[in-house]
């Protein structure tokens, strides 16, 4: 009995022991596995490193049943056995890589039975690390990147501390509460985030237990949407009951070309029986604000409208019918609606419509879309339209029926089918274009028929039209169109024909193309013809679908017909040539020849003096070598000519050439600057072309050397006139000068043509801009000039050291002009007028220093000039600021040399209308009495004032003014009254003429505001004088003659000229 002890005994301590005995080694962990592995014969273990106590690694687990099949490349373990004896299961990381469930394939789902659990000791997870974790079930893989998480199972409770995921651009983070018993109660926690584009955040919070959860979920990020409710048996047949609403949203998100006002939703049912309604407001680019209200019924494959309902400023819409996108994309619904306004997207299409319609269609096995309209009714444009029909289409095939539009009286009737069979007819009858669209005018009327099969159709088509034109550059007296035939009938034939053609600028009295056979063997031929001359091409060949070749010619293409694209230019000759063209496939071979023939440019100058250049050895060649072209081209020049050889490639518009040109004498090209003479000098450059056609390069140079030329208008010679551009890149760089009377000026600066970038310097010393009688003047000026996108701006500094301006222009009456400027109308007979030159886009700040030795002399001042202005340009008028001072300057009037005391020229604003301020003195010293003339005011409107110190009246103090002495001494002298002593001093002004009029005895003297008047009474009713103005000159015949008593007629004749009637009526 004792022995039976102590072996039972034994075995009950050396079981164990032996087991920890084996865990404890690497061999024996290996023997306890396979062991386990002959037990459980569905799982299978590779590879076994580590031991069990401890770390363990197993290597491609295996586990296979009928339900089930799983696998993972990878299986590692971590834990602490010891902390079982406190009665705790502690795995420290437990690491699956690549694990992959095979699940069967989905069947009715089964109810499921919660277990309770409740362990006897405490599991605590401290890390669990999945990656590659993929469930496969049918069709359906689903891949799980990366899952982590760490939790606490303790009795029932399971603690969620961590959980961490992530699928695809999807992440989840959360965590919670779960107890194994009853119908397992939670509350959990999680954030989850979509880094896609664009990005979303979300929070969701369940609360609850299986049976029922409480959904409270959140859009964090880019909108906020709240959804809250519940759902019922989620792991069964979940019951749906959900609703949430949002404030704003926009999609895209950074965009907002759709938004959504404030909305609202609701979801209730299962997946496969759910009720949906929303409500809310939506807007785009193109939508106004529109209401929206849906109300459906669905489940996962589709969703049936009851109804969809828009309304908003285009209208009203109610849709009504199903959506479904299992197994494809297909629909089935009818259309309501009424006040349709496409006038909302485009809006210079307004209307109101109503619409009642049926549609129908899918995307797959082929595309099928059917819509039936009911009626379309309404107005468009202000226009009455009523439309209805059947159209389908089906896989290629287009077929109408009783398909009909009437617009604003103009009638469209399509009836037919359009597929492998082709049977469609069309009927157009249009008297009335310009109501569907006021750029249009006309009619148009035609009929065409589609016969035949799809391979082999044979088109018929009439076409008439009328009066036709649009938007004023394109008009078209009559239009005839006639074609018949199929791809292999040759009788086929064409015939269009237009009458009175003009497009733009361009007119045809007759434009006709004819063609006959068959697309695979024709003949072409278009005839042009319009007052400038006749045009013919023809052409011969053939095309089927991969070839195609064609050989023409050009016969005596008159030059003339560019007539009115050069309207300051005659042009005669004509232009010959000859082409062919083939095509294999996707490749092209083409070439092309021509030259002019007794072709003569002719170009209108101001002086009359035509130049004309003889272009008739001018000649052209072009080679297409699919995908590369060339081209050449030679044109003469005087005393040389113009070259050009260009190459590129058509896909990848690689762009390589050369361009030269050679002037030997500048003097031919005389007229087309007649403001030159003497025209001396030769141009000669080189350019070479690289680059892409949207962004070329071009590299040379361009030189004109040994220019000399004099500018008749300024009286000057330029010598030494050189300007050199040379291109490098992207850049031009330019430098040139020139010298005048021994001064000179230099240009520098850059040019960049694909940017429309300049940057100008121009400086000089002492160069003479002007050497004229009534001008001399020099310069030193120091300028640039900046200009991008059509905007030029000048800046800057212009130096006058020496200048002297000489008018002859005085303060005495009678004279002549200097100059007559030409009115900007002006019509010269026997010559077109020029073409408007569109206003340049130009701003200028520029500074004007004045040096010691200028020199004014006119309006009977002589002084020497100081000062400065700043002058400053921008649209339309020039201003400046500054102060023009006269220094040592003597003003000659009424017959004496009177000094300036003081004299300004103030500018401060439009540079046309300075603010004058002068002052001068006549002092009489034996008798103390000093006469001072003030003008003043603005040029435009001078004051003029006589002054004297000590005050004496206005008459007395013009005397001592015109005469040195007064009126007392004047009538002394010759013996008359004071008034006709000053006539005679008047008469020292050139006055003298008035003996010739008979006003040789004045009878009366006025003076006022600067205005002198003498005139007489040659009859008691008839009344002769003359007025000028003291300060400019400008003087006027007066006539009165009195009718009657109270009504006076009194005529003017001046500078303008009246006539005026004057009533008197005198009153107490």
């Amino acid at each position: 009995m004792r022995r039976l002890l102590f072996s039972l005994l034994l075995l009950v301590l050396g079981l164990p022991a032996a087991f920890l005995g084996l865990a404890a080694t690497e061999g024996g962990t290996r023997a306890l596995l396979r062991l386990a592995d002959r037990l459980l014969p569905a799982v299978e273990i590779g590879r076994i490193e580590g031991i069990l106590l401890k770390t363990l690694t197993l290597e491609e687990v295996t586990y296979h049943t009928p339900e089930i099949q799983a696998r993972s490349r990878r299986l590692a373990l971590s834990w602490r056995p010891l902390d079982l004896r406190r009665r705790c299961l502690t795995i420290e990381r437990l690491t699956l890589t690549d694990p992959e469930i095979v699940l069967p394939e989905s069947g009715e789902a089964a109810a499921i039975t919660l277990p309770a659990v409740t362990l006897p000791l405490r599991i605590e997870l401290r890390a669990l690390d999945v990656t590659g974790f993929v469930v496969q079930q049918g069709e359906s893989r689903t891949v799980l990147e990366r899952l982590s998480l760490a939790a606490t199972l303790e009795g029932s409770r399971l603690d969620l501390t961590r959980l961490e995921g992530q699928m695809g651009a999807l992440t989840l983070a959360g965590g919670g509460r779960l107890r194994l018993e009853d119908d397992y109660p939670l509350n959990m926690v999680a954030d989850w985030t979509y880094a896609g584009e664009p990005s979303f955040q979300g929070r969701a919070i369940l609360r609850g237990n299986l049976r029922r959860l409480e959904l409270d979920h959140r859009f964090q990020a880019p909108f906020a949407v709240t959804t809250a409710g519940s759902i019922q048996n989620p792991l069964e047949t979940p019951q749906l009951d959900l609703a949430g609403g949002w404030e704003q949203l926009a999609w895209p998100p950074d965009g907002g070309e759709w938004r959504a006002g404030a909305g609202r939703y609701r979801l209730t049912g299962t997946l496969e029986d759910y009720r949906l309604s929303l409500q809310t407001q939506v807007r785009g680019k193109q939508l106004p604000p529109t209401r929206i209200d849906l109300s459906g019924r669905g489940n996962l494959e589709s969703l049936t409208f009851d109804p969809l309902t828009a309304e908003g400023k285009s209208g009203h819409l109610t849709i009504r019918g199903k959506v479904a996108w299992q197994p494809a994309l297909a629909w089935q619904l009818t259309l309501e609606g009424r006040d349709l306004d496409p006038g909302v997207w485009r809006q210079d299409w307004p209307g109101r419509l109503s619409l009642t319609a049926a549609v129908q269609g899918a995307l797959a096995p082929v595309l099928a879309v059917e819509a039936d309209i009911e009626t379309l009714r309404g107005t468009l444009r202000r226009q009455p339209l009523e439309a209805k029909g059947r159209i389908r289409y089906r896989k290629g095939d287009l077929e109408a029926k009783a398909f009909q539009l009437e617009w604003g009286g103009n009638r469209l009737h399509l009836e037919g089918r359009a597929g492998d069979r082709l049977d469609l007819g069309l009927q157009l009858d249009a008297p009335r274009l310009d109501r569907l669209d006021p750029r249009l005018r006309g009619r148009v009327s035609g009929r065409g028929r589609l016969e035949g099969e799809r391979r082999r159709p044979r088109l018929t088509a009439q076409l008439k039209g009328q009066n036709l034109s649009w938007d004023r550059s394109l008009r078209i007296a009559v239009l005839n169109l006639e074609a018949a035939g199929h791809p292999d009938d040759p009788a086929g034939h064409l015939r269009l024909e237009m009458q009175q053609l003009r497009l733009d600028n361009l007119t045809w009295q007759a434009i006709s193309l004819t063609g006959s056979g068959s697309p695979a063997a024709h003949r072409l031929r278009l005839e042009a013809r319009n007052p400038q001359g006749f045009a013919v091409i023809t052409a011969r060949g053939g095309w089927r679908p991969g070839a195609a070749a064609w050989d023409g010619t050009i016969e005596h293409v008159p030059l003339s017909l560019l007539q009115p694209l050069l309207p300051e230019t005659k042009i005669r000759g004509a232009l010959t040539g000859r082409f062919s063209f083939r095509q294999s496939g996707e490749k092209r071979r083409a070439t092309l020849a021509w030259q002019l023939e007794e072709a003569v440019l002719e170009t209108a100058t101001s002086t009359g003096a035509p130049l004309r250049l003889d272009l008739s050895s001018g000649k052209g060649e072009a080679a297409l070598e699919d995908p590369f072209l060339q081209a050449d081209m030679v044109l003469p020049l005087p005393q040389g000519g113009l070259e050009a050889h260009i190459e590129t490639r058509l896909d990848t518009h690689d762009l390589e050439g050369r361009v030269g040109v050679r002037v030997g004498s500048l003097a031919p090209l005389q007229a087309l600057v007649p403001r030159l003479e003497s025209l001396e000098g030769r141009l000669q450059g080189e350019t070479w072309i690289a680059g892409t056609w949207e962004h070329p390069r071009l590299r040379g140079r361009l030189d004109l050397t040994d220019a000399a030329t004099t500018v008749a208008d300024a009286g000057i010679r330029l010598e030494q006139v050189e300007i050199h551009a040379t291109g490098t890149g992207e850049r031009i760089a330019i430098r040139g000068g020139a010298t005048s009377g021994g001064g000179s000026l230099r240009l520098t600066g850059i040019w960049n043509p694909q940017d429309s970038l300049a940057n100008l310097n121009l400086q000089g010393e002492r160069f003479l801009a002007a050497d004229l009688p009534q001008a001399k003047v020099r310069i030193s000026p120091d300028l640039r000039l900046h200009a991008k996108g059509g905007k030029m701006e000048i800046t800057g500094l212009v130096r006058v050291p020496e200048a002297r301006l000489v008018m002859q222009k005085t303060l005495l009456p009678g004279q002549e002009p200097e100059m007559v400027t030409v009115s900007g109308d002006e019509v010269i007979l026997g010559r077109p007028p020029p073409a408007k030159r569109p206003p340049l886009n130009l701003t200028a700040r520029v500074r004007l220093v004045l040096g010691e030795a200028v020199f004014f002399e006119g309006y009977g001042i002589d002084s020497r000039l100081s000062g400065e202005l700043l002058l400053t340009y921008r649209p339309p008028l020039p201003r400046a600021e500054g102060t023009i001072r006269l220094v040592d300057g003597k003003f000659a009037a009424y017959g004496q040399k009177l000094a300036i005391d003081s004299g300004r020229i103030i500018f401060s604003g439009p540079i046309d209308n300075p603010a004058i301020d002068l002052r001068v003195r006549r002092r009489i010293r034996r008798e103390g009495i000093t006469v001072t003339l003030e003008v003043t005011g603005f040029a435009r409107e001078p004051r003029i004032r006589i002054a004297s110190d000590p005050p004496i009246k206005e008459e007395e103090a013009l005397a001592w003014l015109l005469t040195g002495r007064s009126l007392k001494r004047l009538r002394q002298q010759n013996g008359g009254s004071g008034r006709q002593a000053l006539v005679q001093a008047a008469a020292s002004l050139g006055l003298g003429y008035l003996q010739d009029l008979g006003l040789g005895q004045i009878a009366q003297v006025e003076f006022e505001e600067g205005f002198l008047t003498l005139g007489r009474y040659l009859t008691p009713t008839l009344y002769l004088g003359y007025a000028f103005d003291v300060f400019s000159g400008a003087g006027e015949m007066l006539v009165r003659y009195r009718l009657w008593r109270n009504l006076l007629l009194e005529g003017r004749a001046g500078q303008t000229r009246s006539v005026d009637l004057f009533y008197t009526l005198e009153t107490d």
